[in-house]
């Protein structure tokens, strides 16, 4: 399948997949008070991080080993990783049930047994779906991962409305999510049967060395990207909460809207160590000029849009939206710009550098919750996550050096911070001035690879056009 072809539907899955957010956002808030959701964001949180840890690094071992292989190959890898998530993931849930009692009355807010075992269930089949996607993007199996994913959000999406007219409040999102997570893991476990073998669980060391230092550099990830809630349900309390995932929410509109090029340009990133003319460096900077632009138009668009989508109490999370905006562009960069980390020292620098990132990120936040609220948190995370693209960007260029195009990007932070200043004092004409030249700039720039895509899709349009001309 083409990369236009591919891209299109991971963009259709990523939009029923997180868009489908921004549509719950005000339905949710809706039926759903302030302290409540604040809560709902708690457990959010915490099956982020569980998730990462229950998925075993094993998407990145598929791309790693079975990138430039040849099918046999690929089969043992896929197997491996099929049979250790399948294992690891049944073990881990069954752990987190037995030991539910000693471990609800940790969470800073309160949660119930059953919310925590819900949980539980949505955890455990949701990382079964890994390996499966994974192989589809390798493959190129664009259209499945497509089908299944839409599935997969319609049903989650029907089940919360309907339990929310049901008066169930947020175990609505919780039972929906446990379900349509089943349904997904069964049917794909039933598709895959012949991929599970738990005799391959034992095998292949350098699969289990890599394996776990992709979950050891994603679990630290909480750090940078979790405990901040966790902090300021601590230290502040829900409504505050849920003021700060409201616009975590909108924030996650900058990773969808390059989501599924990251999909496309990811699975095959690996392969340009064998064939340089993929060009890593070029799609690279591509991609973290790409959120640079995202993040752009969502600090223009979604103050607009905002009032019209969730009740009065919630739009206190305005102010925090062009925090959450730098700060996810700078995630962006450090996951585009870490090549030479991925492939060399076997994967070890990115828990290095994961946890000196949060060393920091903890330190302030605890030192500056207490004099400015979240704001001294959002702070926090702004150079926590300055610190971690440093470190990537230093010393993955110094493992595996790329010809990155690095005034690009220093161009591209002109106009964020510009934008910034223009978002937090309200000059909407130094925003729209901002969003103009950057655009332009990457227009201008990528246009060797715009004119040909403008190209294709004119042609394909036309001929759609003339088919349906000569069948009226």
């Amino acid at each position: 399948m083409s990369a236009t072809k591919s891209m299109l539907f991971y963009a259709i899955a990523i939009v029923m997949l997180r868009g489908t957010s921004f549509v719950m956002l005000p339905i949710v808030t809706a039926f759903v008070e302030a302290e409540q959701y604040g809560v709902l964001n708690l457990l959010s949180s915490f099956t982020s991080i569980a998730g990462v840890v229950l998925m075993f690094g094993l998407g990145e071992v598929v791309y790693r080993f079975a990138s430039s292989v040849e099918e046999s190959a690929q089969k043992r890898v896929f197997t491996w990783c099929f049979s250790v998530s399948v294992t690891g993931c049944t073990i881990a849930a069954l752990s987190l049930w037995l030991l539910s009692d000693w471990l609800v009355p940790l969470f800073p807010l309160p949660v119930t047994t059953q919310q925590f075992c819900l949980i539980i269930i949505n955890l455990g089949c949701a990382s079964i779906t890994t390996v499966p996607y994974a192989m589809w993007r390798l493959r190129g199996k664009a259209k499945r991962f497509c089908g299944v994913v839409v599935a997969h959000t319609f049903l989650q999406s029907a089940l919360t409305i309907w339990l929310l007219h049901l008066g169930l409040g947020i175990d609505a999102n919780l039972i929906s999510g446990a379900t349509a997570s089943a349904c997904c893991a069964a049917f794909l476990m039933w598709h895959y049967r012949d991929l599970l073998s738990i005799k391959s669980t034992f095998t292949v060391g350098q699969y289990w060395q890599y394996a776990l230092s992709m979950m050891l550099s994603s679990s630290t990830m909480f750090f940078l990207q979790g405990i901040e809630q966790w902090i300021i349900a601590a230290h502040i309390g829900a409504v505050a909460l849920a003021s700060y995932f409201i616009a975590a929410q909108l924030g996650l509109a900058v990773s969808l809207s390059i989501e599924p090029f990251k999909m496309w340009w990811f699975a095959r990133r690996h392969r340009s160590l064998s064939e340089p003319e993929i060009n890593n460096p070029l799609f690279s900077v591509l991609g973290t000029e790409l959120a640079g632009v995202a993040a752009l138009f969502i600090m223009a668009v979604m103050p607009f849009m905002l009032v019209h989508l969730v009740p009065e109490e919630y739009l206190q999370a305005l102010q925090w939206l062009p925090w959450i905006c730098l700060i996810t562009v700078l995630r962006q960069q450090s996951e585009f710009m870490n090549f030479g980390c991925f492939v060399k020292w076997r994967g070890s620098a990115p828990v290095a550098i994961n946890c000196m990132s949060a060393a920091v990120m903890i330190v302030l936040a605890l030192l500056w919750v207490e004099f400015w609220s979240l704001a001294g948190v959002l702070m926090a995370m702004v150079i926590a996550n300055v610190v971690r693209v440093v470190l990537f960007l230093t010393i993955s260029q110094y493992l595996l050096y790329q010809p990155y195009e690095f005034y690009r990007v220093l161009l591209m932070w002109v106009w964020l911070l510009l934008a910034f200043l223009a978002s937090t004092h309200e000059l909407f004409g130094l925003l729209v001035i901002s969003i103009l030249c950057h655009g332009i700039s990457i227009t201008l720039h990528y246009q060797h690879l715009l004119t040909p895509l403008i190209k294709k899709v004119t042609l394909r349009a036309c001929s759609f056009y003339k088919q349906v001309q000569s069948h009226g």
